[in-house]
């Protein structure tokens, strides 16, 4: 029984996620932009994601150049977004490591990174992370559920949501000295 109440889990997480990635294939989702508060919403990923940082022991800091900055945006689109990003970075980053959620002023807009020190991706594989059937093969430190549960999406659905929101997702990685994610926001007018 325990191993079917696993597998149905798996299945039902591999079902979700093709789910949201077909719907956000097929063009018609709703963006809510709205006035963001850039480092509140840092902080509350820390908040939600900190325990697992903790049991993997990996440090999970917020580094806001600016805690003031206010980004217009879809708050649940960006809180998605970064969920997934450090969380895969937790996953890949070894006991003793970090993981920095970082903001910073870029060219009048407001850059938000994941940077963390794990494992990272080599060069021949970086075109091909945002694909939705690729999986990589970098290593996993950390893993919080069955490694067979991963499902290789998490990444794409970052890129398209994204995309919905007039933004791309752009990565810098070295193997064993690990990797940063990031993508721009414009800054609030409100």
């Amino acid at each position: 029984l325990e191993i079917l109440s696993r597998n149905t889990g798996q299945l039902k997480h591999l079902t979700d996620q093709l789910f949201e990635l077909a719907y956000l294939e097929g063009g018609k989702v709703p963006v809510n932009i709205e006035p963001i508060l850039v480092a509140e919403l840092m902080f509350d990923i820390k908040s939600k994601l900190q325990i697992y940082a903790q049991k993997s022991d990996v440090e999970l800091v917020v580094c806001c150049e600016n805690e003031s900055l206010i980004v217009d945006s879809d708050i649940a689109k960006i809180e998605r977004i970064l969920t997934n990003l450090v969380d895969n970075a937790i996953r890949h980053t070894p006991a003793g490591g970090s993981v920095k959620i970082m903001s910073e002023l870029d060219a009048g807009k407001v850059r938000l990174c994941v940077r963390d020190t794990g494992a990272g991706i080599s060069e021949k594989e970086i075109p091909y992370v945002f694909d939705a059937r690729y999986k990589g093969a970098s290593r996993a430190y950390n893993v919080n559920v069955s490694q067979s549960m991963r499902t290789g999406l998490g990444l794409a659905i970052c890129k398209k949501l994204l995309t919905l929101l007039e933004s791309d997702i752009g990565v810098k990685s070295q193997l064993e000295k690990g990797s940063d994610f990031s993508f721009l926001l414009p800054i609030s007018n409100y």
